[in-house]
């Protein structure tokens, strides 16, 4: 009469399919990297700027006007 699954002569890991394995692998790394991962910091965007139109935005340059642009996530406040 063969032994019941449970009580076999082979080793513990034996027991699982090679893709149990990986899993169990995987698993156990995520656990041991994600303690060690920075926290994530949630960043309040800056107040948004104007231009004060006190000197050019751009230059002219061979018939066109050559801006440098930002854009970017802010707080706006129109009334100040």
């Amino acid at each position: 009469m063969p032994l019941p699954f449970r009580q076999s002569r082979l080793a513990g890991w034996a027991y699982y399919s090679p893709g149990m394995l990986l899993t169990r692998w995987v698993v156990l790394m995520a656990l041991a990297v994600i303690p060690s991962l920075p926290p994530h910091v949630v960043q309040t965007p800056a107040a948004i700027g104007t231009h004060d139109n006190l000197k050019s935005a751009g230059r002219m340059q061979g018939g066109e006007l050559q801006l440098a642009l930002w854009a970017g996530a802010g707080r706006w406040y129109p009334e100040g």
